[in-house]
């Protein structure tokens, strides 16, 4: 159903939004870190 590909995309989007915002912090604690 239309429903279920709406959950797995929501998950898939709610997943890559988790990566990135995990890279951006690593990003930021390098940038202090080393500035």
């Amino acid at each position: 159903s239309q429903n279920k590909i709406l959950k797995t995309l929501n998950q898939s989007i709610y997943f890559a939004e988790m990566q990135v915002r995990k890279q951006n912090t690593q990003a930021l604690v390098l940038n202090f870190s080393h500035p």
